[in-house]
Protein backbone atom coordinates (compact mmCIF):
# COMPACT_ATOMS: atom_id res chain seq x y z
CA UNK A 1 0.00 0.00 0.00
CA UNK A 2 2.76 2.20 1.11
CA UNK A 3 4.57 2.20 -2.30
CA UNK A 4 1.17 2.71 -4.18
CA UNK A 5 0.37 5.96 -2.33
CA UNK A 6 4.05 6.79 -3.05
CA UNK A 7 3.73 5.67 -7.30
CA UNK A 8 0.65 7.89 -6.98
CA UNK A 9 2.74 10.83 -5.42
CA UNK A 10 5.72 10.60 -8.11
CA UNK A 11 3.31 10.91 -10.83
CA UNK A 12 2.24 13.83 -9.26
CA UNK A 13 6.01 15.08 -8.98
CA UNK A 14 6.56 15.17 -13.17
CA UNK A 15 3.94 18.49 -13.23
CA UNK A 16 3.64 19.89 -9.90
CA UNK A 17 6.74 22.05 -8.26
CA UNK A 18 5.83 21.05 -4.49
CA UNK A 19 7.40 17.34 -4.88
CA UNK A 20 10.67 19.03 -5.18
CA UNK A 21 10.75 19.52 -1.49
CA UNK A 22 10.85 15.82 -0.71
CA UNK A 23 14.41 14.61 -0.45
CA UNK A 24 16.18 14.03 -3.00
CA UNK A 25 17.79 10.10 -3.18
CA UNK A 26 20.71 8.82 -4.97
CA UNK A 27 20.90 4.79 -4.91
CA UNK A 28 23.99 3.96 -7.54
CA UNK A 29 25.71 1.11 -6.19
CA UNK A 30 29.30 1.00 -7.61
CA UNK A 31 31.94 -2.05 -7.75
CA UNK A 32 35.44 -1.70 -9.23
CA UNK A 33 35.68 -5.23 -10.44
CA UNK A 34 31.97 -5.25 -11.39
CA UNK A 35 32.76 -2.37 -13.61
CA UNK A 36 35.97 -3.66 -15.16
CA UNK A 37 34.24 -6.73 -16.22
CA UNK A 38 32.01 -4.52 -18.83
CA UNK A 39 34.09 -4.52 -21.95
CA UNK A 40 35.50 -1.10 -22.82
CA UNK A 41 35.28 0.80 -26.10
CA UNK A 42 38.38 0.16 -28.66
CA UNK A 43 40.66 3.11 -28.20
CA UNK A 44 40.70 4.86 -31.75
CA UNK A 45 43.17 7.24 -33.70
CA UNK A 46 43.75 10.26 -32.33
CA UNK A 47 42.40 12.22 -35.06
CA UNK A 48 38.87 10.35 -34.80
CA UNK A 49 38.23 12.19 -31.36
CA UNK A 50 37.97 15.43 -33.33
CA UNK A 51 34.36 16.22 -32.57
CA UNK A 52 31.98 19.64 -33.04
CA UNK A 53 32.55 22.25 -30.71
CA UNK A 54 28.99 21.30 -29.23
CA UNK A 55 26.03 18.25 -29.31
CA UNK A 56 23.10 17.43 -27.86
CA UNK A 57 20.53 15.15 -27.28
CA UNK A 58 18.15 16.74 -25.73
CA UNK A 59 15.20 17.26 -28.18
CA UNK A 60 14.82 13.47 -27.89
CA UNK A 61 14.57 13.35 -23.56
CA UNK A 62 11.10 12.89 -22.07
CA UNK A 63 10.12 15.44 -19.39
CA UNK A 64 12.71 14.70 -16.23
CA UNK A 65 11.17 12.56 -13.80
CA UNK A 66 11.37 11.94 -10.27
CA UNK A 67 12.28 9.08 -8.43
CA UNK A 68 11.07 10.49 -4.83
CA UNK A 69 12.57 8.87 -1.80
CA UNK A 70 13.37 5.21 -3.65
CA UNK A 71 17.10 4.26 -4.79
CA UNK A 72 16.41 3.67 -8.18
CA UNK A 73 18.58 6.46 -10.15
CA UNK A 74 20.38 3.34 -11.77
CA UNK A 75 17.18 2.76 -13.81
CA UNK A 76 16.02 6.00 -14.10
CA UNK A 77 19.42 6.93 -16.02
CA UNK A 78 19.41 3.58 -18.04
CA UNK A 79 15.48 3.10 -18.73
CA UNK A 80 13.74 6.32 -18.35
CA UNK A 81 16.67 8.33 -19.70
CA UNK A 82 18.71 6.63 -22.45
CA UNK A 83 16.34 3.89 -23.70
CA UNK A 84 13.91 6.57 -24.78
CA UNK A 85 16.30 8.95 -26.35
CA UNK A 86 17.80 6.06 -28.03
CA UNK A 87 14.52 4.85 -29.37
CA UNK A 88 13.14 8.64 -29.73
CA UNK A 89 16.25 9.46 -31.89
CA UNK A 90 15.98 5.90 -34.27
CA UNK A 91 11.93 7.07 -34.76
CA UNK A 92 12.79 10.50 -35.27
CA UNK A 93 10.67 11.68 -32.61
CA UNK A 94 11.29 14.96 -30.82
CA UNK A 95 7.79 16.24 -29.65
CA UNK A 96 7.90 16.03 -25.79
CA UNK A 97 3.73 14.90 -26.05
CA UNK A 98 4.91 11.69 -28.33
CA UNK A 99 7.96 11.22 -26.21
CA UNK A 100 6.11 10.74 -23.14
CA UNK A 101 3.95 8.33 -24.48
CA UNK A 102 6.28 5.73 -25.90
CA UNK A 103 9.32 6.71 -22.81
CA UNK A 104 10.52 3.72 -20.96
CA UNK A 105 9.34 1.91 -17.04
CA UNK A 106 12.07 2.82 -14.74
CA UNK A 107 10.79 0.08 -12.68
CA UNK A 108 10.27 -2.68 -15.44
CA UNK A 109 14.54 -2.67 -14.99
CA UNK A 110 14.32 -1.61 -11.42
CA UNK A 111 12.40 -4.35 -10.20
CA UNK A 112 14.35 -7.26 -12.11
CA UNK A 113 18.18 -5.87 -10.96
CA UNK A 114 17.45 -4.39 -6.73
CA UNK A 115 19.59 -6.15 -4.42
CA UNK A 116 16.82 -6.23 -1.71
CA UNK A 117 13.19 -7.22 -1.27
CA UNK A 118 12.36 -3.18 -0.72
CA UNK A 119 13.29 -0.13 -3.55
CA UNK A 120 15.30 2.09 -0.97
CA UNK A 121 18.95 -0.02 -1.89
CA UNK A 122 20.46 1.23 -5.10
CA UNK A 123 21.47 -1.00 -7.98
CA UNK A 124 24.60 -1.62 -10.56
CA UNK A 125 24.16 0.60 -13.65
CA UNK A 126 26.00 -2.81 -15.68
CA UNK A 127 22.95 -5.02 -14.54
CA UNK A 128 20.56 -2.51 -15.90
CA UNK A 129 21.81 -2.53 -18.98
CA UNK A 130 22.54 -6.05 -19.26
CA UNK A 131 19.01 -6.64 -18.68
CA UNK A 132 18.05 -3.81 -21.44
CA UNK A 133 20.19 -5.70 -24.32
CA UNK A 134 19.50 -9.04 -23.48
CA UNK A 135 15.37 -8.38 -22.41
CA UNK A 136 14.59 -5.01 -23.32
CA UNK A 137 11.94 -3.25 -21.48
CA UNK A 138 8.36 -1.53 -21.00
CA UNK A 139 7.00 1.55 -21.65
CA UNK A 140 6.09 3.80 -18.53
CA UNK A 141 2.38 3.85 -19.70
CA UNK A 142 2.70 -0.42 -19.52
CA UNK A 143 4.55 -0.65 -16.53
CA UNK A 144 4.72 2.58 -14.55
CA UNK A 145 6.67 3.05 -11.58
CA UNK A 146 5.51 0.89 -9.02
CA UNK A 147 7.38 -1.32 -6.41
CA UNK A 148 5.63 -3.89 -5.77
CA UNK A 149 4.69 -5.06 -9.39
CA UNK A 150 6.44 -8.39 -10.81
CA UNK A 151 7.59 -8.84 -14.47
CA UNK A 152 5.12 -11.77 -16.33
CA UNK A 153 6.70 -13.51 -18.87
CA UNK A 154 4.17 -12.08 -21.22
CA UNK A 155 5.57 -8.74 -20.32
CA UNK A 156 9.43 -9.78 -20.97
CA UNK A 157 7.96 -11.17 -24.29
CA UNK A 158 6.95 -7.77 -25.42
CA UNK A 159 9.84 -6.04 -23.85
CA UNK A 160 11.60 -7.90 -26.55
CA UNK A 161 10.97 -5.40 -29.53
CA UNK A 162 12.87 -2.77 -27.32
CA UNK A 163 16.35 -4.11 -26.51
CA UNK A 164 19.48 -2.29 -27.13
CA UNK A 165 22.07 -3.14 -29.20
CA UNK A 166 24.91 -3.29 -27.02
CA UNK A 167 26.64 -0.96 -24.42
CA UNK A 168 30.75 -0.38 -23.49
CA UNK A 169 32.77 1.15 -20.75
CA UNK A 170 34.13 4.36 -21.72
CA UNK A 171 37.38 4.36 -19.58
CA UNK A 172 39.61 2.41 -17.00
CA UNK A 173 38.26 2.58 -12.76
CA UNK A 174 40.26 5.17 -11.44
CA UNK A 175 41.51 6.95 -14.55
CA UNK A 176 40.08 10.47 -13.15
CA UNK A 177 42.92 9.61 -10.49
CA UNK A 178 44.78 11.17 -13.35
CA UNK A 179 43.22 13.33 -15.50
CA UNK A 180 44.37 14.34 -19.04
CA UNK A 181 40.89 15.32 -20.96
CA UNK A 182 40.60 11.62 -21.30
CA UNK A 183 37.27 11.21 -20.08
CA UNK A 184 35.55 13.82 -21.73
CA UNK A 185 37.11 12.72 -24.72
CA UNK A 186 35.48 9.84 -24.81
CA UNK A 187 32.37 11.33 -24.01
CA UNK A 188 32.41 14.02 -26.16
CA UNK A 189 32.67 11.70 -29.07
CA UNK A 190 30.08 9.14 -27.78
CA UNK A 191 27.44 11.85 -27.47
CA UNK A 192 28.62 13.42 -30.88
CA UNK A 193 27.76 10.26 -32.24
CA UNK A 194 24.07 10.29 -31.32
CA UNK A 195 24.71 8.28 -27.97
CA UNK A 196 23.89 8.67 -24.75
CA UNK A 197 25.99 8.40 -21.69
CA UNK A 198 24.95 6.82 -18.63
CA UNK A 199 27.41 7.84 -15.73
CA UNK A 200 28.16 7.12 -11.88
CA UNK A 201 29.14 10.61 -10.51
CA UNK A 202 30.30 11.21 -6.57
CA UNK A 203 26.95 13.54 -5.15
CA UNK A 204 27.02 16.22 -3.19
CA UNK A 205 24.62 18.03 -1.10
CA UNK A 206 25.56 21.64 -3.44
CA UNK A 207 23.86 19.75 -6.03
CA UNK A 208 20.73 19.84 -4.79
CA UNK A 209 20.66 23.14 -4.79
CA UNK A 210 22.17 23.52 -7.97
CA UNK A 211 20.76 26.00 -11.17
CA UNK A 212 21.97 26.56 -14.33
CA UNK A 213 25.37 24.90 -13.53
CA UNK A 214 27.02 22.84 -10.88
CA UNK A 215 29.90 24.56 -8.75
CA UNK A 216 30.47 22.27 -6.12
CA UNK A 217 32.88 23.32 -3.26
CA UNK A 218 36.26 22.27 -2.39
CA UNK A 219 35.42 21.93 0.52
CA UNK A 220 32.34 21.35 3.55
CA UNK A 221 30.40 19.90 1.27
CA UNK A 222 28.14 16.57 2.31
CA UNK A 223 29.17 13.15 0.60
CA UNK A 224 25.70 11.81 -0.71
CA UNK A 225 27.28 8.66 -1.83
CA UNK A 226 27.16 7.35 -5.89
CA UNK A 227 24.43 8.98 -7.94
CA UNK A 228 23.63 7.63 -11.23
CA UNK A 229 22.67 9.97 -14.51
CA UNK A 230 22.77 10.49 -18.23
CA UNK A 231 24.70 12.85 -19.91
CA UNK A 232 22.92 13.89 -23.19
CA UNK A 233 25.03 17.00 -24.63
CA UNK A 234 28.22 18.72 -24.08
CA UNK A 235 29.39 22.41 -25.18
CA UNK A 236 32.57 24.19 -25.45
CA UNK A 237 32.20 27.65 -25.29
CA UNK A 238 29.32 26.90 -22.50
CA UNK A 239 30.87 27.56 -18.86
CA UNK A 240 34.54 27.88 -20.53
CA UNK A 241 33.46 23.93 -21.20
CA UNK A 242 30.85 21.92 -19.65
CA UNK A 243 28.33 18.48 -20.06
CA UNK A 244 24.31 18.81 -19.90
CA UNK A 245 23.18 16.32 -17.32
CA UNK A 246 19.90 14.70 -16.90
CA UNK A 247 18.75 14.02 -13.05
CA UNK A 248 15.64 12.24 -12.11
CA UNK A 249 14.87 14.89 -9.47
CA UNK A 250 11.95 16.22 -11.41
CA UNK A 251 11.63 18.79 -13.54
CA UNK A 252 11.17 21.37 -10.17
CA UNK A 253 14.89 20.47 -10.23
CA UNK A 254 17.82 22.40 -11.80
CA UNK A 255 17.24 23.55 -14.98
CA UNK A 256 13.95 22.27 -15.50
CA UNK A 257 15.84 18.39 -14.44
CA UNK A 258 19.09 19.12 -16.31
CA UNK A 259 21.86 20.63 -15.25
CA UNK A 260 25.43 22.02 -16.76
CA UNK A 261 28.76 20.70 -15.43
CA UNK A 262 32.17 22.42 -16.30
CA UNK A 263 34.40 19.39 -18.07
CA UNK A 264 37.12 19.51 -14.95
CA UNK A 265 34.55 19.29 -12.20
CA UNK A 266 32.45 16.14 -14.47
CA UNK A 267 36.14 14.76 -14.43
CA UNK A 268 37.12 14.78 -11.05
CA UNK A 269 33.42 13.47 -9.72
CA UNK A 270 32.70 10.67 -12.53
CA UNK A 271 33.90 7.33 -11.70
CA UNK A 272 31.83 5.16 -13.96
CA UNK A 273 30.53 6.27 -17.85
CA UNK A 274 29.34 3.88 -20.13
CA UNK A 275 28.08 4.34 -23.99
CA UNK A 276 24.41 2.98 -24.64
CA UNK A 277 23.82 2.01 -27.91
CA UNK A 278 21.09 1.36 -30.39
CA UNK A 279 20.36 -0.63 -33.49
CA UNK A 280 20.46 1.24 -36.64
CA UNK A 281 17.39 2.57 -38.04
CA UNK A 282 17.32 0.42 -40.88
CA UNK A 283 18.17 -2.99 -39.01
CA UNK A 284 15.18 -3.02 -37.29
CA UNK A 285 12.48 -0.62 -38.84
CA UNK A 286 13.14 -1.13 -42.56
CA UNK A 287 11.48 -3.38 -45.03
CA UNK A 288 13.62 -6.73 -45.65
CA UNK A 289 14.81 -5.92 -48.87
CA UNK A 290 15.83 -2.61 -48.21
CA UNK A 291 20.00 -2.64 -49.29
CA UNK A 292 22.47 -1.82 -45.90
CA UNK A 293 25.81 -0.58 -46.87
CA UNK A 294 29.04 -1.16 -44.79
CA UNK A 295 32.71 -0.89 -45.82
CA UNK A 296 36.23 -1.54 -44.37
CA UNK A 297 39.85 -1.01 -45.01
CA UNK A 298 43.32 -2.45 -43.60
CA UNK A 299 46.36 -0.73 -44.33
CA UNK A 300 49.99 -1.14 -43.15
CA UNK A 301 53.08 1.13 -42.44
CA UNK A 302 56.62 0.31 -41.42
CA UNK A 303 58.24 1.90 -38.35
CA UNK A 304 60.30 4.34 -40.68
CA UNK A 305 56.76 5.08 -42.24
CA UNK A 306 56.96 3.80 -45.27
CA UNK A 307 53.73 2.26 -46.86
CA UNK A 308 53.42 -1.73 -47.11
CA UNK A 309 51.56 -1.79 -50.28
CA UNK A 310 49.88 -5.12 -51.41
CA UNK A 311 47.75 -6.51 -54.26
CA UNK A 312 44.58 -8.42 -54.64
CA UNK A 313 45.02 -12.29 -55.84
CA UNK A 314 42.98 -15.16 -55.48
CA UNK A 315 40.86 -13.48 -53.15
CA UNK A 316 43.98 -12.78 -50.53
CA UNK A 317 45.74 -9.31 -50.39
CA UNK A 318 49.02 -10.56 -50.90
CA UNK A 319 52.19 -7.82 -49.95
CA UNK A 320 53.86 -6.55 -53.37
CA UNK A 321 57.26 -7.26 -51.18
CA UNK A 322 59.00 -9.51 -48.77
CA UNK A 323 59.95 -8.56 -45.53
CA UNK A 324 62.87 -9.31 -43.02
CA UNK A 325 62.77 -10.53 -39.81
CA UNK A 326 62.41 -8.29 -36.86
CA UNK A 327 60.39 -5.85 -39.54
CA UNK A 328 58.52 -3.21 -37.21
CA UNK A 329 54.87 -1.91 -38.26
CA UNK A 330 51.82 -1.17 -37.43
CA UNK A 331 48.06 -2.35 -39.50
CA UNK A 332 45.05 0.09 -38.76
CA UNK A 333 41.47 -1.04 -39.65
CA UNK A 334 39.12 1.32 -40.59
CA UNK A 335 35.33 1.01 -40.90
CA UNK A 336 32.83 3.12 -42.57
CA UNK A 337 29.16 2.30 -40.52
CA UNK A 338 29.13 0.56 -37.00
CA UNK A 339 30.36 -3.09 -37.38
CA UNK A 340 31.37 -6.02 -35.50
CA UNK A 341 35.36 -6.40 -36.08
CA UNK A 342 37.45 -8.83 -35.23
CA UNK A 343 40.61 -9.51 -36.36
CA UNK A 344 43.46 -12.73 -36.13
CA UNK A 345 46.54 -13.62 -37.12
CA UNK A 346 48.15 -16.97 -37.97
CA UNK A 347 50.96 -18.44 -40.33
CA UNK A 348 51.74 -21.66 -42.57
CA UNK A 349 51.69 -23.84 -39.11
CA UNK A 350 47.84 -23.27 -39.14
CA UNK A 351 47.96 -21.56 -35.23
CA UNK A 352 45.42 -19.19 -35.46
CA UNK A 353 45.41 -16.24 -32.69
CA UNK A 354 43.12 -13.60 -31.78
CA UNK A 355 44.34 -10.38 -32.22
CA UNK A 356 41.49 -8.06 -31.87
CA UNK A 357 39.44 -7.55 -29.42
CA UNK A 358 42.73 -7.76 -27.40
CA UNK A 359 41.20 -9.33 -24.53
CA UNK A 360 37.83 -10.55 -23.23
CA UNK A 361 37.43 -6.54 -21.46
CA UNK A 362 37.44 -4.79 -25.29
CA UNK A 363 34.38 -4.68 -27.15
CA UNK A 364 34.14 -5.68 -30.78
CA UNK A 365 31.55 -3.53 -31.55
CA UNK A 366 33.09 -0.10 -33.50
CA UNK A 367 30.05 1.74 -33.21
CA UNK A 368 30.38 4.69 -35.00
CA UNK A 369 29.70 6.02 -38.12
CA UNK A 370 33.83 5.35 -39.16
CA UNK A 371 36.75 4.98 -37.21
CA UNK A 372 40.46 3.52 -37.21
CA UNK A 373 41.87 1.19 -34.78
CA UNK A 374 45.74 1.30 -34.59
CA UNK A 375 47.15 -2.33 -34.30
CA UNK A 376 48.85 -2.99 -31.50
CA UNK A 377 48.60 1.21 -31.13
CA UNK A 378 49.37 4.37 -32.43
CA UNK A 379 52.35 4.76 -30.71
CA UNK A 380 53.87 1.03 -30.35
CA UNK A 381 55.07 -1.52 -33.34
CA UNK A 382 54.66 -5.51 -34.47
CA UNK A 383 57.72 -7.27 -35.28
CA UNK A 384 58.32 -10.54 -37.55
CA UNK A 385 59.88 -13.05 -35.89
CA UNK A 386 62.42 -15.38 -36.84
CA UNK A 387 60.01 -18.13 -38.54
CA UNK A 388 60.22 -17.12 -42.25
CA UNK A 389 57.33 -18.08 -44.81
CA UNK A 390 53.92 -16.54 -44.61
CA UNK A 391 52.20 -14.02 -42.09
CA UNK A 392 48.39 -13.70 -42.35
CA UNK A 393 46.29 -11.16 -40.82
CA UNK A 394 42.72 -11.83 -41.19
CA UNK A 395 40.10 -8.94 -40.38
CA UNK A 396 36.41 -10.20 -40.03
CA UNK A 397 33.83 -7.32 -40.27
CA UNK A 398 29.84 -8.48 -39.06
CA UNK A 399 26.86 -7.09 -38.60
CA UNK A 400 26.29 -9.20 -35.65
CA UNK A 401 28.80 -10.17 -32.57
CA UNK A 402 30.20 -13.31 -33.34
CA UNK A 403 32.14 -16.26 -31.42
CA UNK A 404 35.43 -15.43 -32.28
CA UNK A 405 36.98 -18.16 -29.54
CA UNK A 406 34.81 -20.89 -31.56
CA UNK A 407 35.59 -19.49 -35.02
CA UNK A 408 39.84 -19.83 -33.95
CA UNK A 409 39.20 -23.29 -33.18
CA UNK A 410 37.35 -24.22 -36.87
CA UNK A 411 40.16 -22.55 -38.57
CA UNK A 412 42.55 -25.00 -36.53
CA UNK A 413 40.45 -27.71 -37.39
CA UNK A 414 40.21 -27.08 -40.61
CA UNK A 415 42.09 -28.35 -43.66
CA UNK A 416 43.51 -26.87 -46.74
CA UNK A 417 45.26 -23.10 -47.38
CA UNK A 418 44.51 -20.31 -44.59
CA UNK A 419 41.97 -18.98 -46.88
CA UNK A 420 40.22 -22.12 -47.14
CA UNK A 421 40.14 -22.83 -43.43
CA UNK A 422 38.80 -18.72 -42.35
CA UNK A 423 35.92 -19.88 -45.42
CA UNK A 424 35.06 -22.83 -43.74
CA UNK A 425 34.90 -21.43 -40.03
CA UNK A 426 32.25 -18.89 -41.24
CA UNK A 427 30.35 -21.29 -43.05
CA UNK A 428 27.07 -20.04 -45.18
CA UNK A 429 27.39 -16.73 -43.29
CA UNK A 430 30.24 -15.71 -45.29
CA UNK A 431 29.21 -13.05 -48.08
CA UNK A 432 29.11 -13.88 -51.31
CA UNK A 433 32.32 -12.64 -53.52
CA UNK A 434 30.11 -10.95 -55.95
CA UNK A 435 28.23 -9.46 -53.73
CA UNK A 436 31.59 -7.36 -52.50
CA UNK A 437 33.81 -4.97 -54.10
CA UNK A 438 37.34 -5.35 -53.83
CA UNK A 439 39.93 -2.88 -54.77
CA UNK A 440 42.44 -4.29 -56.43
CA UNK A 441 45.80 -2.09 -54.68
CA UNK A 442 44.17 -1.33 -51.48
CA UNK A 443 42.74 -3.84 -49.01
CA UNK A 444 39.01 -2.31 -48.44
CA UNK A 445 35.83 -3.47 -49.42
CA UNK A 446 32.62 -2.34 -49.86
CA UNK A 447 29.42 -4.08 -49.85
CA UNK A 448 25.36 -3.54 -49.66
CA UNK A 449 23.34 -5.92 -48.11
CA UNK A 450 19.68 -6.87 -47.65
CA UNK A 451 18.05 -6.25 -44.12
CA UNK A 452 17.56 -10.31 -44.31
CA UNK A 453 21.32 -10.67 -44.93
CA UNK A 454 22.50 -8.89 -41.73
CA UNK A 455 24.10 -11.89 -40.14
CA UNK A 456 26.82 -12.11 -43.16
CA UNK A 457 30.82 -11.57 -42.84
CA UNK A 458 33.07 -9.85 -44.99
CA UNK A 459 36.63 -11.26 -44.53
CA UNK A 460 40.02 -9.79 -45.72
CA UNK A 461 42.82 -11.66 -45.49
CA UNK A 462 46.84 -10.59 -46.11
CA UNK A 463 49.73 -12.33 -46.66
CA UNK A 464 52.85 -11.54 -45.33
CA UNK A 465 55.93 -12.56 -47.17
CA UNK A 466 58.54 -12.98 -44.26
CA UNK A 467 62.12 -14.06 -45.15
Amino acid sequence: MLYKRLFYLLLIGFYSPYFVYAQYATGCLVDSAKYMEVPMSAPLMRGDYKVPASASLKEYCPIPGDQGNLGTCTAWSAAYASRTILYAKRKNISTKEAIMNMAFSPSYVYNQIKITGDCFYGAYISDALYLLKTQGCLSFKEFGYDCEREVKASEKARAGKFVIQDYKRLFMYGVNNNLAGGIIKVVKKSLSEGKPVIVSMRCFASLEKAKGIWNPPTSNDANKGYHAMTVIGYDDNKFGGAVEIMNSWGPAWGNEGFIWIKYSDFEKNCVEAYEVGDFPAEAIDSKPEQEVFFAGEVSFKKSDGQVMSASLKNGIYKMKQNYYSGTAFQFFVSHQEPVYMYAIGTDLSNKFSVLFPYDKFTSPLLGYKRGTVAFPSEDHFLQLDQTKGSDFVCVLYAKKPLDIDDLVKKMESGTGSVKDRVYQAIGSRAIIPFQTQYKQDKISFSVKTTHAEQSLVVPLIIEIGHQ
